[in-house]
């Protein structure tokens, strides 16, 4: 569940820009301070387009059913919604669709006139069974930019190269054909001379041991299912005893570095799969800590297999690409 509500008149202008209201949030504390704590998005705020619109109040609210009566919820163009309470004294107010992306959101709490804008429609389907987290932006699908091929390296001059030359055989009998032979050009470097295989370091005491021929290599990245195909991250996800769970969800937080602690998922630090880990760029998308990651220490279960503890987690090219491109309030639906 997303923490957020809304409260009040609400307009939506698509594609208008109105003027910036310039209200200091102390004032709608003032005009409420029996009743309203804070409201969200911030004034001037550019969100994604599935934030909802949370209004906080200082204590419990007792009669739900009451005050949501009290809140008029007025769009447009029309946009459906209802209401949920993520605590006693916070309600948000959800609509059914998403906001027009690239718009300005005007809502007022009480006569005290609020707005936020909204960005492009960053729109993520993390498919569990696929193992891809598929992203468009404004319904064309994206990514970050593939990195250039490097050019073939250059041919090597040959070491000793070499010339023909016309010759005659016998200068003094024209029975004899001219004849084409290949002799060293004048300012070729000389052959380098194999080099000497060294001998092997003897240990006193110690029996020499063959060769281990190598095992089959682990798949690396560019080797990946949907590598190169426009919008297509490969990731990994929930293993089978920590899913990822299936929702509908919406980006709550960017955080730039975060310690992620297997014990506020109920994991203890020291059992056989707990984790305490410094990440950096990560996207939150529940309130338990779940979020969409770089995992460098699963690069080779990218796209191949969940073995997260619920996370999504991305390479990290990927993962810090989309960290850059989403807002909080963008989707994120994760789907089997």
């Amino acid at each position: 569940m997303v923490l957020w509500g809304a409260l009040a008149a609400v307009g939506i202008s698509a594609g208008v820009g109105l003027a910036p209201v310039d209200i200091n949030l102390a004032a709608v504390n003032q005009s409420y301070r029996t009743a309203i704590a804070s409201v969200e998005p911030a004034p001037g705020a550019v969100v994604g387009i599935g934030h909802p619109i949370v209004v906080t109040f200082t204590t419990p609210v007792t009669d739900r059913r009451m005050a949501e009566r009290a809140i008029g919820i007025k769009t447009h163009p029309e946009v459906n919604g209802s209401f949920e309470w993520a605590e006693d004294n916070v309600v948000q107010w959800v609509p059914d669709d998403y906001w027009p992306a690239h718009s300005t959101v005007a809502l007022s709490v009480g006569n005290i006139p609020l707005q936020f804008k909204t960005g492009p429609a960053v729109v993520a389907v993390a498919d569990i069974s696929d193992k891809t987290f598929v992203v468009t932006i404004d319904g064309v699908p994206a990514g970050p930019p593939e990195q250039a091929p490097e050019p073939p390296p250059e041919q090597a001059s040959e070491p000793n190269p070499e010339v023909p030359v016309r010759v005659n055989a016998a200068q003094d009998d024209p029975r004899m054909p001219e004849v084409m032979v290949r002799v060293p050009a004048k300012n070729a470097a000389p052959e380098p001379p194999e080099p000497e295989e060294p001998e092997a370091l003897a240990i006193p005491g110690m029996t020499p041991t063959p060769d281990i021929p190598p095992g089959p290599p682990l798949p690396s990245p560019h080797h990946r299912l949907h590598w190169g195909k426009p919008g297509v991250l490969p990731a990994t996800m929930g293993r089978p005893e920590y899913p990822t769970p299936v929702g509908k969800y919406t980006v709550l937080a960017k955080e730039g570095s975060v310690t992620m602690d297997s014990s506020s998922v109920g994991i203890p630090v020291d059992a056989p799969d707990g984790y305490l880990i410094d990440v950096d760029h990560a996207v939150r998308f529940t309130r338990r800590g779940l979020f969409v990651h770089p995992a460098p220490w699963a690069e080779n279960s990218i796209g191949y297999e969940n073995v997260s503890h619920g996370c999504i987690g991305l390479s990290v090219t990927d993962a810090e690409w989309y960290f850059d491109a989403v807002n909080v309030g963008d989707p994120i639906i994760v789907q089997e």
